[in-house]
């Protein structure tokens, strides 16, 4: 369960938008229905399987939509430095 107890942490909301805008990216519409947000039973995402990004983003995107806060990458440079990044560094 979400702890509403935990202080903001920038890092980890930048964290939270940045994958929201990674799975935008694929499947041209937000993550999550807005009870779902409200409700906080979020879950793991859906990727449709017309743009189905590969194994590495599904689970970069999975990583940074985690709900509870401190599940997320801690910084930006976490998530630069992940497999999908170093995948996708040739093209």
């Amino acid at each position: 369960m979400y702890d509403h107890h935990i202080p903001y942490e920038l890092s980890t909301a930048q964290i939270w938008t940045l994958g929201c805008v990674l799975y935008e990216l694929f499947e041209a519409m937000k993550p999550f229905h807005e009870e779902r947000v409200k409700s906080k039973a979020l879950g793991r995402v859906m990727f449709s399987r017309n743009n189905r990004p590969s194994n590495e983003c599904i689970e970069l995107i999975d990583w940074m939509l985690k709900a509870e806060p401190n599940h997320r990458p801690p910084s930006v440079r976490r998530v630069i430095v992940h497999e999908w990044f170093e995948m996708n560094d040739e093209v």
